[in-house]
């Protein structure tokens, strides 16, 4: 077979290495095959022996060692396609260039995302150095895989595409765009998401005019209040929104007057009433960089999906940072105790009375 390390040196764009028929030494020398100019990395650190068409990983007594996997090497260790391999703080994936080799290493990817012990980086990272090999060789047939692992790792399943918020999300972890120039002076973005309640019987119901005829109204009313509170519009898809403020209670006084708007609105008689759900969440956007959508992203969608029709649900860190600020113009509900899909453990829920 015929094989390669991924290479993610510091600073640097992940960089392919092909493997030699016969051995690869890796160290710090210049005449190594894969020279790591780095303090930590040993002189001769390692090398990669091809042996029968396979490929076997050597410590060679390097002094900050070798570790596959998350395991420290010891002695010798036959390579499996998808083996994540770390030499100082140097990730370095192997792959079987194989469509067989490829598709066993987004079987470790899944797992490494699905499984009991959920490591959503290095799953990530797996996913996005198959993607690399599966583009320069002009594969596609394992695009659709890597895309469903890539929603699972940061939480999200195609189950959650149903669902205008989710798909919003699906999409902000494609794009990622900057928002640090929303954090507040704490380090935090406030996240908001909503949708509307059963919008796919409701659109059935409408037909696609009166469907669009409601949309634009819909929007038109989040788009006034989300300005109004200097709220920024990072996504909006079908009937979901995802936006990002500064300040979290100008995010908590956006869902309010979203959802009094909507409360008029449907005082009015309309031929179908409009019942929006809203989520909010605050997370730090800085200082956890990339998690930033691995985490909060999907907390604010996750508690979103909790809130009933016409209701603004917030997460216990969110009420915790605006509670009792202001002039008693937020108040928060009893919370209630739910399961976060993809997120460990219970987490506490408040609505806000509007």
């Amino acid at each position: 077979m015929t094989a390669r390390l991924v290479v993610r040196e510091r600073d640097q764009q992940p960089r392919p290495f092909p493997l030699s028929d016969s051995v690869t030494t890796i160290g710090r020398e210049p005449d190594c095959g894969l020279v790591l100019d780095y303090a930590q990395v040993s002189r001769l650190h390692a090398r990669v022996e091809s042996v029968d068409a396979r490929y076997i990983l050597v410590d060679c007594d390097s002094t900050n060692g070798t570790f596959v996997n998350g395991q420290r090497l010891d002695g010798r260790r036959l390579l499996e396609s998808g083996d994540q391999v770390r030499i100082a703080d140097i990730p370095i994936t192997f792959l079987d260039d194989s469509l067989e080799g490829l598709r066993a290493a987004l079987d470790r990817a899944r797992m490494l995302a699905g499984g009991e012990t959920v490591d959503r980086k290095n799953a990530l990272q797996l996913v996005e150095d198959v993607g690399a090999v599966t583009q320069s060789h002009g594969i596609s047939d394992l695009a659709e895989t890597a895309a469903a692992i890539r929603l699972e790792a940061q939480g999200l399943s195609p189950a959650d595409l149903e669902t205008s918020a989710g798909m919003v999300a699906a999409t902000i972890f494609v794009q990622r765009p900057d928002l640090r120039r929303l954090q507040a002076a704490d380090g935090t973005v406030t996240i908001l998401i909503t949708d509307i309640e059963d919008s796919t019987p409701l659109t059935d119901r409408l037909g696609d005019q009166r469907w669009m005829e409601l949309l634009r109204t819909h929007n038109a009313i989040i788009r006034r209040h989300v300005s109004e509170h200097r709220g920024f519009e990072v996504k909006a898809q079908g009937d979901g929104f995802m936006i990002a403020f500064k300040s979290p209670r100008d995010a908590i006084l956006a869902a309010i007057g979203i959802q009094r708007a909507f409360a008029a609105y449907n005082a009015e008689g309309p031929v179908e009433p409009v019942r929006v759900r809203i989520g909010l969440h605050s997370g730090e956007a800085v200082q956890q960089g990339d998690d930033f959508y691995g985490k909060n992203v999907i907390i604010a969608t996750r508690v979103s999906a909790q809130a009933r029709g016409a209701e603004i649900l917030v997460s216990a860190a969110l009420k915790a940072v605006t509670e009792g600020e202001g002039d008693g113009d937020i108040a928060f509900g009893e919370g209630r105790e739910v399961e976060l899909k993809g997120l460990p453990g219970p987490h506490t829920v408040f609505p806000v009375d509007w």
